[in-house]
């Protein structure tokens, strides 16, 4: 179930005509509700993906206004790329675009290079990423499955 989005939501983003192409598989001349529902989901994830810092949801209660509406705006991004991409012949740069750039705000959010309005949650030790361990040397002298040690010369011409 979708956090931040609302078929609600999405009609006055990209209006209902627009949604009924984009998800009215058996021509009926309605929005499917579980296509819509799906590309909404997946628009969240996207963003909720790119957001790992933060304490998700981010919801107007807990983070205020601005950073709910915020998120929302990049997840209607989202949202519309998947209900394109559905129908490939309709997709436009600038939808592509418009996804290609919420996502990387996002990111820039979660790296603290951008603004959210809100601080991320810190992190123990245990939950934080695992760096990379071991030397340069280490690491590359890293093994196959069968004992034989990675190379370029084993991996072809690379």
């Amino acid at each position: 179930m979708a956090d931040y989005l609302t078929q609600a939501i999405m009609v006055a983003d990209i209006g209902e005509e627009t949604l009924i192409e984009l998800t009215d598989d058996e021509s009926t001349g309605s929005v499917n509700t579980d296509v819509l529902d799906g590309c909404m989901d997946d628009g969240e994830a996207d963003i909720n993906a790119c957001l790992s810092a933060f304490d998700l949801p981010i919801t107007v209660l807990k983070h205020g206004q601005v950073a709910y509406n915020t998120v929302l705006r990049l997840c209607k991004r989202t949202c519309r790329f998947h209900l394109y991409d559905r129908r490939p012949k309709l997709m436009s740069d600038r939808i592509r675009e418009s996804y290609e750039d919420a996502l990387a705000l996002a990111e820039q959010m979660n790296k603290g290079r951008k603004g959210l309005g809100v601080p991320p949650v810190p992190r123990t030790s245990a939950e934080a990423p695992k760096a990379s361990v071991g030397t340069i040397s280490e690491r590359s002298s890293a093994t196959r499955p069968d004992n034989r040690h990675w190379t370029r010369k084993s991996q072809g011409n690379m």
